[in-house]
């Protein structure tokens, strides 16, 4: 049985989060991808996975991607407020004006 942390994820996706938190900080944005790919295979519904994968999207410069991966970690676990502040500086400026 594989062990389980106190926010119910599996403990190896909690250590490929902090594995990726560390490549985060030193702007590893390959590695932060590789650490979302691991993440998602094991839970194609973890949040963390989806949301780290939209901070490799965003370092890489592929917004569009960051979006999708933002928007489908928030509709994953709504109270990730990390990806809604990063969805809404995604799209920040990106509104169409309307008179």
């Amino acid at each position: 049985m594989t062990p389980v942390t106190g926010d119910g994820r599996t403990a190896t996706s909690a250590g490929l989060s902090a594995t990726a938190c560390r490549a985060a900080r030193a702007r590893n944005w390959a590695a932060v991808g590789a650490c979302a790919r691991d993440i998602l295979k094991l839970n194609r519904k973890d949040p963390e996975g989806w949301f780290l994968a939209g901070l490799a999207e965003k370092g890489s410069g592929r917004p569009r991607k960051a979006v999708d991966a933002f928007t489908r970690a928030l509709a994953l676990d709504s109270d990730r407020y990390d990806a809604a502040i990063e969805l809404a500086c995604s799209t920040e400026g990106s509104a169409a004006v309307v008179d």
